[in-house]
C-alpha cells in the first residue's frame, strides 16, 4: 500500500506518521466522526465545555457534508480505527444545504430549550442563544462557490502530518475534479 493508499498522487507529502491510512469515507464511518467531532470540538478538547448536547453538536458541524456530499468525505484511520477526518463538498449550493441542515438541528436544539435540558448548563444555554443570534455573522467568509470543508484530528495524531496528507489528498481530488 502506499502513502496515501486508496488516493495516490504524484509527490507523498511530507509525513511522520506513515501508520495513518487516508481512504474514502464509508457510511459505517459516520458514529466515529460524529464522535470524534464531539471529543474535539471546543478548542481541541470534548464539547461539553460550551455545549452539553453531542448529539446536537455532531448534527451541527458534520450533518450537512455526510448527508449531502459523502463522496467528498476522507477518513485517517489507524489498525482500522478512524483517528481523523476531513468532510468536503463542493457543491455550488452546499451555503443553503448547510443553512438548511443547520436550521433543523437549531429548531431541534430551540425545543430541547424550551423544554429544559439545558437549564442546569449555562454555557449550552449561551451556545444555542449564540447560535441563533450571532453564530451565521461570525461565521468565517469564504468565496462564493468555493469548495468546503470540515476537518478533525484525534490529539495523539496532531503534529505528526496527518492533516496535510488529509489535505493535499483533497486538494488532488479538486484539482482532478477541476474545482479551483
Amino acid at each position: 500500500a502506499g502513502i496515501l493508499d486508496e488516493f495516490p498522487i504524484n509527490h507523498p507529502p511530507v509525513c511522520l506518521d506513515r501508520t495513518v491510512r487516508i481512504r474514502a469515507y464509508r457510511q459505517s464511518d459516520r458514529p466515529a466522526i460524529r464522535w470524534l467531532c464531539c471529543e474535539t470540538g471546543y478548542l481541541g478538547d470534548p464539547v461539553e465545555g460550551l455545549f452539553q448536547d453531542r448529539e446536537l453538536f455532531a448534527d451541527l458541524f458534520t450533518n450537512a457534508y455526510l448527508d449531502y456530499q459523502p463522496e467528498w468525505a476522507l477518513v485517517a484511520e489507524v489498525d482500522g480505527r478512524v483517528i481523523g477526518y476531513l468532510l468536503g463538498a463542493v457543491s455550488p449550493h452546499f451555503d443553503l444545504l448547510l443553512m438548511r441542515s443547520g436550521c433543523v438541528t437549531a429548531a431541534k436544539m430551540v425545543l430541547r430549550l424550551a423544554a429544559g435540558h439545558y437549564s442546569a448548563h449555562p454555557r449550552s444555554r449561551r451556545f444555542v442563544r449564540w447560535l441563533l443570534t450571532l453564530g451565521y455573522r461570525e461565521q468565517p467568509k469564504h468565496p462564493a462557490d468555493a469548495a468546503h470543508l470540515h476537518w478533525d484530528l484525534e490529539r495523539n495524531f496532531r503534529g505528526r502530518g496527518v492533516c496535510r496528507r488529509l489535505w493535499n489528498v483533497y486538494a488532488h481530488r479538486l484539482c482532478e475534479a477541476g474545482i479551483t
